[in-house]
Protein backbone atom coordinates (compact mmCIF):
# COMPACT_ATOMS: atom_id res chain seq x y z
CA UNK A 1 0.00 0.00 0.00
CA UNK A 2 1.60 3.37 -0.87
CA UNK A 3 1.79 5.46 2.53
CA UNK A 4 -0.20 8.89 2.75
CA UNK A 5 -2.06 9.03 -0.45
CA UNK A 6 -4.38 10.95 1.63
CA UNK A 7 -6.33 14.05 -0.29
CA UNK A 8 -8.50 16.75 0.70
CA UNK A 9 -11.60 15.16 -0.49
CA UNK A 10 -10.07 12.32 1.79
CA UNK A 11 -10.64 14.48 4.76
CA UNK A 12 -13.74 16.01 4.19
CA UNK A 13 -15.18 12.32 4.14
CA UNK A 14 -13.23 11.18 7.00
CA UNK A 15 -15.06 13.98 9.00
CA UNK A 16 -18.17 12.66 7.47
CA UNK A 17 -17.96 9.46 8.35
CA UNK A 18 -16.82 10.73 12.36
CA UNK A 19 -19.91 12.97 12.32
CA UNK A 20 -21.99 10.13 12.18
CA UNK A 21 -20.02 8.14 14.33
CA UNK A 22 -20.58 10.91 17.22
CA UNK A 23 -24.41 10.81 16.81
CA UNK A 24 -24.24 6.87 17.70
CA UNK A 25 -25.53 6.50 21.23
CA UNK A 26 -24.58 2.78 21.40
CA UNK A 27 -20.42 2.66 21.92
CA UNK A 28 -20.76 -1.14 21.42
CA UNK A 29 -22.56 -1.26 18.09
CA UNK A 30 -19.20 1.26 16.84
CA UNK A 31 -16.35 -0.65 18.57
CA UNK A 32 -17.47 -4.08 17.37
CA UNK A 33 -17.93 -2.76 13.73
CA UNK A 34 -14.14 -0.90 14.11
CA UNK A 35 -12.28 -3.35 15.70
CA UNK A 36 -14.00 -6.02 13.14
CA UNK A 37 -12.68 -3.69 10.76
CA UNK A 38 -9.45 -3.82 11.72
CA UNK A 39 -8.83 -7.22 12.50
CA UNK A 40 -10.20 -8.71 9.47
CA UNK A 41 -9.62 -6.15 6.72
CA UNK A 42 -7.21 -3.63 7.83
CA UNK A 43 -4.48 -5.74 9.71
CA UNK A 44 -3.98 -8.08 6.97
CA UNK A 45 -3.22 -5.55 4.49
CA UNK A 46 -0.88 -4.19 6.36
CA UNK A 47 2.71 -5.00 7.40
CA UNK A 48 3.57 -4.28 10.98
CA UNK A 49 6.07 -1.45 9.43
CA UNK A 50 2.68 0.50 7.82
CA UNK A 51 0.87 0.63 10.82
CA UNK A 52 0.68 4.27 11.33
CA UNK A 53 -2.40 6.27 12.15
CA UNK A 54 -2.21 7.52 8.75
CA UNK A 55 -2.71 4.41 6.67
CA UNK A 56 -5.20 2.63 9.61
CA UNK A 57 -7.57 5.37 9.18
CA UNK A 58 -7.15 5.80 5.53
CA UNK A 59 -8.41 1.99 4.72
CA UNK A 60 -10.86 2.36 7.12
CA UNK A 61 -11.96 5.13 5.52
CA UNK A 62 -11.62 3.53 2.47
CA UNK A 63 -13.69 -0.18 4.02
CA UNK A 64 -16.97 2.38 4.97
CA UNK A 65 -17.10 4.03 1.67
CA UNK A 66 -17.43 0.82 0.59
CA UNK A 67 -20.30 -0.51 2.78
CA UNK A 68 -22.09 2.22 2.19
CA UNK A 69 -21.82 2.47 -1.69
CA UNK A 70 -22.86 -1.31 -1.58
CA UNK A 71 -25.87 -0.45 1.16
CA UNK A 72 -26.75 2.69 -0.99
CA UNK A 73 -25.98 2.24 -4.53
CA UNK A 74 -26.37 5.37 -6.65
CA UNK A 75 -27.47 7.28 -3.30
CA UNK A 76 -24.06 6.88 -1.97
CA UNK A 77 -23.11 10.41 -2.45
CA UNK A 78 -19.86 11.62 -0.30
CA UNK A 79 -19.24 15.33 0.72
CA UNK A 80 -15.44 14.48 -0.31
CA UNK A 81 -16.02 13.45 -3.71
CA UNK A 82 -18.21 16.43 -4.63
CA UNK A 83 -15.47 18.68 -3.38
CA UNK A 84 -12.72 17.53 -5.34
CA UNK A 85 -15.37 17.54 -8.59
CA UNK A 86 -16.27 21.20 -7.38
CA UNK A 87 -12.33 22.12 -7.08
CA UNK A 88 -11.66 20.64 -10.61
CA UNK A 89 -14.29 22.19 -12.29
CA UNK A 90 -13.25 25.87 -10.46
CA UNK A 91 -9.86 25.02 -11.53
CA UNK A 92 -11.23 25.08 -15.20
CA UNK A 93 -13.49 27.72 -14.40
CA UNK A 94 -10.40 30.31 -12.63
CA UNK A 95 -8.39 29.30 -16.15
CA UNK A 96 -10.99 30.38 -18.33
CA UNK A 97 -12.22 33.26 -16.29
CA UNK A 98 -8.33 34.53 -16.22
CA UNK A 99 -7.77 34.14 -20.10
CA UNK A 100 -10.70 36.04 -20.99
CA UNK A 101 -9.75 38.51 -18.44
CA UNK A 102 -6.25 38.65 -19.90
CA UNK A 103 -7.43 38.92 -23.49
CA UNK A 104 -9.62 41.92 -22.99
CA UNK A 105 -7.14 43.30 -20.54
CA UNK A 106 -4.28 43.43 -23.54
CA UNK A 107 -7.50 43.87 -26.27
CA UNK A 108 -8.49 47.10 -24.88
CA UNK A 109 -4.64 47.95 -25.18
CA UNK A 110 -4.36 47.54 -28.58
CA UNK A 111 -6.87 49.56 -29.92
CA UNK A 112 -4.36 51.30 -32.81
CA UNK A 113 -5.82 53.91 -34.80
CA UNK A 114 -2.53 54.34 -37.16
CA UNK A 115 -2.08 57.68 -35.62
CA UNK A 116 -0.19 57.17 -32.86
CA UNK A 117 2.22 54.17 -31.58
CA UNK A 118 0.59 52.35 -28.73
CA UNK A 119 2.86 53.22 -25.31
CA UNK A 120 4.97 50.48 -24.09
CA UNK A 121 5.18 51.88 -20.80
CA UNK A 122 1.31 51.62 -20.50
CA UNK A 123 1.47 48.40 -21.55
CA UNK A 124 4.16 47.48 -19.17
CA UNK A 125 1.94 48.21 -16.17
CA UNK A 126 -1.30 46.68 -16.65
CA UNK A 127 0.03 43.22 -18.09
CA UNK A 128 3.81 42.81 -15.82
CA UNK A 129 4.51 45.51 -13.21
CA UNK A 130 0.98 45.32 -11.35
CA UNK A 131 1.47 41.57 -10.88
CA UNK A 132 4.94 42.24 -9.95
CA UNK A 133 3.18 44.61 -7.22
CA UNK A 134 0.56 42.14 -6.45
CA UNK A 135 3.35 38.93 -5.52
CA UNK A 136 5.48 41.82 -3.84
CA UNK A 137 2.33 42.72 -1.68
CA UNK A 138 0.97 39.42 -0.66
CA UNK A 139 4.46 37.47 0.03
CA UNK A 140 4.81 40.69 2.39
CA UNK A 141 2.22 40.33 3.68
CA UNK A 142 2.37 36.40 3.70
CA UNK A 143 5.67 37.01 5.68
CA UNK A 144 4.21 39.69 8.06
CA UNK A 145 0.85 37.33 8.99
CA UNK A 146 3.67 34.82 10.98
CA UNK A 147 4.28 37.42 13.34
CA UNK A 148 1.61 40.21 13.30
CA UNK A 149 -0.90 38.33 15.41
CA UNK A 150 -4.15 40.11 14.26
CA UNK A 151 -2.68 38.97 10.70
CA UNK A 152 -3.13 35.40 11.63
CA UNK A 153 -6.60 34.71 11.34
CA UNK A 154 -7.07 35.39 7.77
CA UNK A 155 -5.45 36.20 4.22
CA UNK A 156 -6.56 38.18 1.59
CA UNK A 157 -8.31 37.71 -0.65
CA UNK A 158 -8.36 33.22 0.75
CA UNK A 159 -11.96 34.97 2.58
CA UNK A 160 -13.47 36.17 -0.47
CA UNK A 161 -12.51 32.47 -2.35
CA UNK A 162 -13.52 30.56 0.24
CA UNK A 163 -16.96 32.41 0.13
CA UNK A 164 -16.97 31.62 -3.82
CA UNK A 165 -16.40 27.88 -2.81
CA UNK A 166 -19.27 27.98 0.55
CA UNK A 167 -21.77 29.60 -2.34
CA UNK A 168 -21.39 26.44 -4.74
CA UNK A 169 -21.35 24.19 -1.74
CA UNK A 170 -24.82 26.16 -0.84
CA UNK A 171 -26.01 25.59 -3.90
CA UNK A 172 -25.44 22.00 -4.47
CA UNK A 173 -27.15 21.46 -0.84
CA UNK A 174 -30.47 23.29 -2.17
CA UNK A 175 -30.44 20.88 -5.61
CA UNK A 176 -29.30 17.35 -3.83
CA UNK A 177 -31.22 17.49 -0.61
CA UNK A 178 -33.53 15.41 -1.82
CA UNK A 179 -31.21 12.77 -3.24
CA UNK A 180 -29.28 12.54 -0.22
CA UNK A 181 -30.57 9.39 2.22
CA UNK A 182 -32.39 11.06 5.00
CA UNK A 183 -30.17 9.76 7.85
CA UNK A 184 -27.38 10.79 6.29
CA UNK A 185 -27.95 14.82 5.53
CA UNK A 186 -26.83 16.16 8.90
CA UNK A 187 -23.63 14.34 8.62
CA UNK A 188 -22.99 15.18 4.94
CA UNK A 189 -24.02 18.85 5.43
CA UNK A 190 -21.58 18.68 8.87
CA UNK A 191 -18.91 17.61 6.63
CA UNK A 192 -18.77 20.21 4.10
CA UNK A 193 -19.13 23.20 6.50
CA UNK A 194 -15.91 21.50 8.00
CA UNK A 195 -14.22 23.49 5.29
CA UNK A 196 -14.48 26.24 6.66
CA UNK A 197 -14.06 25.26 10.15
CA UNK A 198 -11.56 23.11 9.65
CA UNK A 199 -8.44 25.40 10.34
CA UNK A 200 -8.83 24.69 13.67
CA UNK A 201 -7.63 20.95 13.08
CA UNK A 202 -5.94 20.50 10.08
CA UNK A 203 -4.26 23.83 10.09
CA UNK A 204 -3.48 25.65 6.21
CA UNK A 205 -4.54 22.62 4.59
CA UNK A 206 -7.03 24.21 3.21
CA UNK A 207 -6.41 27.31 2.09
CA UNK A 208 -3.24 25.47 -0.03
CA UNK A 209 -6.51 25.09 -3.11
CA UNK A 210 -7.65 28.19 -2.57
CA UNK A 211 -3.47 29.33 -3.43
CA UNK A 212 -3.38 27.04 -6.25
CA UNK A 213 -6.75 29.20 -7.46
CA UNK A 214 -5.06 32.46 -7.58
CA UNK A 215 -2.07 31.27 -9.54
CA UNK A 216 -4.39 29.29 -12.29
CA UNK A 217 -6.03 32.47 -12.37
CA UNK A 218 -2.71 34.30 -12.91
CA UNK A 219 -1.75 31.63 -15.48
CA UNK A 220 -4.62 32.17 -17.58
CA UNK A 221 -4.39 35.82 -17.16
CA UNK A 222 -0.96 36.23 -18.64
CA UNK A 223 -1.71 33.40 -21.65
CA UNK A 224 -4.23 35.87 -22.57
CA UNK A 225 -2.53 38.57 -22.67
CA UNK A 226 0.25 36.34 -24.50
CA UNK A 227 -2.50 35.55 -27.21
CA UNK A 228 -3.92 38.77 -27.49
CA UNK A 229 0.00 40.35 -28.18
CA UNK A 230 1.13 37.59 -30.53
CA UNK A 231 -2.57 37.53 -32.20
CA UNK A 232 -2.46 41.44 -33.11
CA UNK A 233 1.60 41.69 -33.85
CA UNK A 234 0.62 38.98 -36.50
CA UNK A 235 -2.47 39.93 -38.00
CA UNK A 236 -2.55 43.75 -37.71
CA UNK A 237 0.65 46.22 -38.57
CA UNK A 238 1.15 47.39 -35.35
CA UNK A 239 3.96 49.79 -33.81
CA UNK A 240 5.09 50.58 -30.05
CA UNK A 241 6.59 53.90 -28.48
CA UNK A 242 7.09 55.14 -25.53
CA UNK A 243 6.70 58.61 -24.32
CA UNK A 244 7.06 60.80 -20.92
CA UNK A 245 6.76 64.48 -19.81
CA UNK A 246 9.51 64.13 -17.76
CA UNK A 247 12.61 64.58 -19.98
CA UNK A 248 14.42 61.03 -20.58
CA UNK A 249 17.08 60.24 -22.51
CA UNK A 250 16.92 56.73 -24.51
CA UNK A 251 20.50 55.66 -22.85
CA UNK A 252 18.53 55.93 -19.34
CA UNK A 253 15.11 53.67 -21.23
CA UNK A 254 18.08 51.43 -22.93
CA UNK A 255 19.42 50.80 -18.89
CA UNK A 256 16.11 49.95 -17.70
CA UNK A 257 15.08 47.95 -20.39
CA UNK A 258 18.41 45.85 -20.12
CA UNK A 259 17.60 45.31 -16.74
CA UNK A 260 14.50 44.35 -16.79
CA UNK A 261 15.40 41.96 -19.65
CA UNK A 262 18.78 40.47 -17.66
CA UNK A 263 16.18 36.63 -16.84
CA UNK A 264 16.52 36.13 -20.77
CA UNK A 265 18.94 38.27 -22.34
CA UNK A 266 21.71 35.91 -21.58
CA UNK A 267 20.63 33.29 -23.74
CA UNK A 268 18.62 34.83 -26.43
CA UNK A 269 20.34 37.32 -29.33
CA UNK A 270 20.38 40.93 -28.40
CA UNK A 271 18.22 41.66 -31.25
CA UNK A 272 15.54 39.74 -29.85
CA UNK A 273 15.70 40.45 -25.95
CA UNK A 274 15.39 44.21 -26.29
CA UNK A 275 15.44 46.78 -28.49
CA UNK A 276 19.03 48.40 -29.25
CA UNK A 277 19.51 51.75 -27.69
CA UNK A 278 19.24 53.37 -31.46
CA UNK A 279 15.70 51.43 -31.71
CA UNK A 280 14.67 52.73 -28.61
CA UNK A 281 15.90 56.60 -29.58
CA UNK A 282 13.66 55.60 -32.96
CA UNK A 283 10.56 54.55 -31.21
CA UNK A 284 10.49 58.39 -28.89
CA UNK A 285 6.70 59.06 -29.15
CA UNK A 286 6.95 63.27 -29.99
CA UNK A 287 3.12 64.52 -29.94
CA UNK A 288 4.03 67.51 -31.90
CA UNK A 289 6.25 65.87 -34.64
CA UNK A 290 3.30 62.69 -34.73
CA UNK A 291 4.49 59.09 -36.60
CA UNK A 292 5.33 59.86 -39.86
CA UNK A 293 8.97 60.32 -39.39
CA UNK A 294 9.67 57.18 -37.13
CA UNK A 295 10.79 54.01 -38.92
CA UNK A 296 8.54 50.97 -39.06
CA UNK A 297 11.91 48.89 -37.87
CA UNK A 298 12.38 50.91 -35.05
CA UNK A 299 8.42 50.71 -34.42
CA UNK A 300 8.32 46.94 -33.98
CA UNK A 301 10.93 46.24 -32.31
CA UNK A 302 9.72 46.17 -29.15
CA UNK A 303 6.73 43.45 -28.97
CA UNK A 304 9.85 40.62 -28.61
CA UNK A 305 10.40 42.16 -25.53
CA UNK A 306 7.10 43.11 -24.38
CA UNK A 307 5.80 39.20 -24.82
CA UNK A 308 9.17 37.97 -22.99
CA UNK A 309 8.72 40.14 -19.87
CA UNK A 310 5.09 38.54 -19.39
CA UNK A 311 6.51 35.40 -20.06
CA UNK A 312 9.19 36.17 -17.33
CA UNK A 313 7.39 38.25 -14.94
CA UNK A 314 4.29 37.05 -14.97
CA UNK A 315 3.24 33.21 -16.69
CA UNK A 316 6.64 31.72 -15.27
CA UNK A 317 6.31 33.19 -11.79
CA UNK A 318 3.08 31.99 -11.87
CA UNK A 319 3.81 28.41 -12.89
CA UNK A 320 6.26 28.29 -10.14
CA UNK A 321 3.95 29.41 -7.24
CA UNK A 322 1.17 26.37 -8.43
CA UNK A 323 4.44 23.91 -8.43
CA UNK A 324 5.00 25.58 -5.17
CA UNK A 325 1.67 25.85 -3.65
CA UNK A 326 0.92 22.06 -4.52
CA UNK A 327 4.07 20.46 -3.06
CA UNK A 328 2.83 22.12 -0.25
CA UNK A 329 -1.04 21.05 -0.35
CA UNK A 330 1.13 17.53 -0.48
CA UNK A 331 3.41 18.30 1.82
CA UNK A 332 0.50 19.23 4.11
CA UNK A 333 -1.25 16.15 3.97
CA UNK A 334 1.86 13.83 4.04
CA UNK A 335 2.53 15.54 7.85
CA UNK A 336 -1.10 15.51 8.95
CA UNK A 337 -0.96 13.32 12.61
CA UNK A 338 -5.03 13.02 12.66
CA UNK A 339 -4.57 13.22 16.24
CA UNK A 340 -8.10 15.22 17.30
CA UNK A 341 -10.52 13.78 19.80
CA UNK A 342 -12.86 11.85 17.48
CA UNK A 343 -9.70 10.18 15.77
CA UNK A 344 -8.22 8.97 19.42
CA UNK A 345 -11.15 7.75 19.44
CA UNK A 346 -11.58 6.08 16.07
CA UNK A 347 -8.10 4.47 16.86
CA UNK A 348 -9.20 3.35 20.51
CA UNK A 349 -11.84 1.64 18.97
CA UNK A 350 -9.66 -0.13 16.11
CA UNK A 351 -6.88 -1.44 18.18
CA UNK A 352 -8.21 -1.71 21.73
CA UNK A 353 -9.55 -5.38 21.76
CA UNK A 354 -13.25 -6.14 23.01
CA UNK A 355 -13.09 -8.51 26.07
CA UNK A 356 -16.21 -10.13 26.57
CA UNK A 357 -17.67 -9.83 22.69
CA UNK A 358 -15.01 -10.67 20.27
CA UNK A 359 -15.62 -10.57 16.47
CA UNK A 360 -15.94 -13.62 14.62
CA UNK A 361 -12.42 -14.52 13.27
CA UNK A 362 -11.59 -17.13 10.59
CA UNK A 363 -9.66 -20.31 11.80
CA UNK A 364 -6.78 -19.16 8.98
CA UNK A 365 -6.89 -15.55 10.38
CA UNK A 366 -6.70 -16.03 14.53
CA UNK A 367 -2.92 -15.89 14.55
CA UNK A 368 -2.81 -12.47 13.12
CA UNK A 369 -6.01 -10.99 15.24
CA UNK A 370 -4.28 -12.44 18.40
CA UNK A 371 -0.92 -10.63 17.40
CA UNK A 372 -2.97 -7.46 17.66
CA UNK A 373 -4.69 -7.54 20.79
CA UNK A 374 -2.62 -5.83 22.60
CA UNK A 375 -3.16 -1.73 22.75
CA UNK A 376 -0.50 0.23 21.44
CA UNK A 377 1.28 -2.96 19.42
CA UNK A 378 -0.31 -1.49 15.67
CA UNK A 379 2.87 0.06 14.72
CA UNK A 380 4.61 3.22 16.44
CA UNK A 381 1.37 4.19 17.75
CA UNK A 382 2.24 5.47 21.63
CA UNK A 383 0.46 5.07 24.74
CA UNK A 384 -1.18 8.41 25.72
CA UNK A 385 -0.34 9.25 29.38
CA UNK A 386 -2.74 11.50 31.36
CA UNK A 387 -3.34 12.77 34.57
CA UNK A 388 -6.85 12.49 35.82
CA UNK A 389 -9.11 14.83 37.90
CA UNK A 390 -11.64 13.10 39.45
CA UNK A 391 -14.37 15.39 41.22
CA UNK A 392 -14.73 15.19 45.20
CA UNK A 393 -18.10 13.90 45.23
CA UNK A 394 -16.68 10.15 43.98
CA UNK A 395 -12.78 10.82 44.85
CA UNK A 396 -13.47 8.51 47.76
CA UNK A 397 -15.00 6.11 46.37
CA UNK A 398 -12.73 5.55 43.30
CA UNK A 399 -10.33 2.49 43.40
CA UNK A 400 -7.28 4.35 42.13
CA UNK A 401 -5.40 0.91 41.03
CA UNK A 402 -9.35 -0.28 39.56
CA UNK A 403 -9.39 2.90 38.10
CA UNK A 404 -6.05 2.46 35.94
CA UNK A 405 -7.07 -0.88 34.99
CA UNK A 406 -10.35 0.05 33.38
CA UNK A 407 -8.78 3.06 31.61
CA UNK A 408 -6.12 1.37 30.32
CA UNK A 409 -7.53 -2.04 29.38
CA UNK A 410 -10.74 -0.09 27.64
CA UNK A 411 -9.59 3.17 26.31
CA UNK A 412 -5.56 2.06 25.86
CA UNK A 413 -4.08 4.71 27.81
CA UNK A 414 -2.12 5.02 30.71
CA UNK A 415 -2.74 7.50 34.26
CA UNK A 416 -0.12 9.32 35.32
CA UNK A 417 -1.93 10.63 38.31
CA UNK A 418 -4.90 11.49 39.88
CA UNK A 419 -6.15 14.89 41.68
CA UNK A 420 -9.24 15.75 43.36
CA UNK A 421 -11.35 18.68 41.98
CA UNK A 422 -14.50 20.44 42.95
CA UNK A 423 -13.66 21.47 46.57
CA UNK A 424 -12.73 24.94 45.71
CA UNK A 425 -12.75 27.27 42.58
CA UNK A 426 -9.54 28.84 43.73
CA UNK A 427 -8.11 25.96 44.36
CA UNK A 428 -8.76 24.34 41.20
CA UNK A 429 -7.48 27.05 39.36
CA UNK A 430 -4.32 26.35 41.55
CA UNK A 431 -4.35 22.66 41.36
CA UNK A 432 -4.79 22.86 37.24
CA UNK A 433 -1.81 26.01 37.28
CA UNK A 434 0.46 23.21 38.98
CA UNK A 435 -0.55 20.59 36.33
CA UNK A 436 0.03 22.79 33.43
CA UNK A 437 3.73 23.68 34.90
CA UNK A 438 4.93 20.22 35.22
CA UNK A 439 3.64 19.47 31.87
CA UNK A 440 5.17 22.44 30.11
CA UNK A 441 8.64 21.89 32.48
CA UNK A 442 8.90 18.35 32.09
CA UNK A 443 6.70 15.51 30.84
CA UNK A 444 4.01 15.47 28.37
CA UNK A 445 0.82 14.16 29.03
CA UNK A 446 -3.15 14.95 28.32
CA UNK A 447 -6.07 15.50 30.56
CA UNK A 448 -9.00 13.01 31.38
CA UNK A 449 -12.04 14.12 33.14
CA UNK A 450 -14.37 11.65 35.08
CA UNK A 451 -17.90 12.45 35.57
CA UNK A 452 -21.18 10.51 36.04
CA UNK A 453 -22.74 10.79 32.76
CA UNK A 454 -26.41 10.22 34.82
CA UNK A 455 -25.78 13.68 35.92
CA UNK A 456 -26.02 16.14 33.32
CA UNK A 457 -23.26 18.52 32.10
CA UNK A 458 -23.67 22.07 33.86
CA UNK A 459 -22.63 25.47 32.94
CA UNK A 460 -20.02 24.81 35.29
CA UNK A 461 -18.37 21.72 33.50
CA UNK A 462 -18.22 22.92 30.73
CA UNK A 463 -16.37 26.71 31.51
CA UNK A 464 -13.52 24.37 33.72
CA UNK A 465 -13.05 22.70 30.47
CA UNK A 466 -12.82 25.80 28.81
CA UNK A 467 -10.46 27.08 31.37
CA UNK A 468 -8.14 23.85 31.27
CA UNK A 469 -7.86 24.53 27.20
CA UNK A 470 -6.90 27.74 28.14
CA UNK A 471 -4.48 27.33 30.60
CA UNK A 472 -2.89 24.51 28.34
CA UNK A 473 -2.03 24.46 24.79
CA UNK A 474 -4.62 24.13 21.31
CA UNK A 475 -3.90 20.32 20.73
CA UNK A 476 -3.87 19.04 24.26
CA UNK A 477 -6.10 16.42 24.45
CA UNK A 478 -8.92 16.29 27.05
CA UNK A 479 -11.27 13.13 27.54
CA UNK A 480 -14.37 13.39 29.64
CA UNK A 481 -14.88 9.90 30.76
CA UNK A 482 -18.24 8.29 31.54
CA UNK A 483 -19.31 6.36 34.07
CA UNK A 484 -22.89 5.18 34.61
CA UNK A 485 -24.73 5.34 38.51
CA UNK A 486 -23.26 4.26 40.90
CA UNK A 487 -23.69 0.52 42.58
CA UNK A 488 -23.62 -0.48 46.62
CA UNK A 489 -20.01 -1.34 45.97
CA UNK A 490 -19.13 0.05 42.28
CA UNK A 491 -18.92 3.58 40.68
CA UNK A 492 -17.75 2.00 37.68
CA UNK A 493 -20.64 0.98 35.55
CA UNK A 494 -21.98 1.05 31.90
CA UNK A 495 -23.41 4.98 30.96
CA UNK A 496 -26.57 4.72 29.38
CA UNK A 497 -26.71 5.36 25.66
CA UNK A 498 -28.99 8.52 26.12
CA UNK A 499 -26.75 10.20 28.86
CA UNK A 500 -24.10 10.06 26.81
CA UNK A 501 -26.23 11.61 23.98
CA UNK A 502 -26.38 14.49 26.25
CA UNK A 503 -22.74 14.54 27.62
CA UNK A 504 -21.66 14.47 23.80
CA UNK A 505 -23.96 17.08 22.47
CA UNK A 506 -23.12 19.14 25.91
CA UNK A 507 -19.40 19.29 25.18
CA UNK A 508 -19.93 19.68 20.99
CA UNK A 509 -21.34 23.26 22.07
CA UNK A 510 -18.16 24.06 23.09
CA UNK A 511 -15.99 23.84 20.22
CA UNK A 512 -12.99 22.26 20.85
CA UNK A 513 -11.52 19.56 18.06
CA UNK A 514 -9.52 17.95 20.90
CA UNK A 515 -11.69 17.25 23.60
CA UNK A 516 -13.84 13.86 22.94
CA UNK A 517 -16.16 11.82 25.17
CA UNK A 518 -15.91 7.96 25.91
CA UNK A 519 -17.85 5.75 28.33
CA UNK A 520 -15.08 4.25 30.73
CA UNK A 521 -16.91 0.83 30.96
CA UNK A 522 -17.40 -1.31 28.13
CA UNK A 523 -20.20 -4.01 27.81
Amino acid sequence: MKKNEWTIGDIINFEYFLSQDSVEPDDTVLRKRDRDIYINEIGPELDSKDQTPQNILRLWLGKLKAKEKLKFGSRALFPGDFYEESLSLLRIFFLIAGFTTGTLAAGSFFSYTGRQPLNVSYFLSITVFFQIFILIFFTGFFLLRTRIIFLKKSFLPYPLLGRVVEKLLLKFHRNMAGKIPAEKRSAFYSALGFIKAGKNIYGSLFSWPLFILMQILGIGFNIGILFSTLFTVLVFDTAFGWQSTIQMGACLVHKIVSVVAAPWSWFLPASISFPSIDQIQGSRIVLKDGIFQLATEDLVSWWPFLCLAVLFYGLFPRIVLFIAGSKALSQNLTKQKFEHGQCKRLMNRLLIPIVSTQAVVPEDKKADAEARQEPGKAGEIPVQEYVALVPDDIFDLCNIDEFKRIVQKNLGCYIKTIKRTGLDFDEDMETLEDIMLKRESSDFFDILLLYEAWQPPIKEIQNFIRKIRKSGDKKMDILVALIGRPESDMIFTMTDPDDKKIWNMKMTEIGDPFLHVESLVIQ
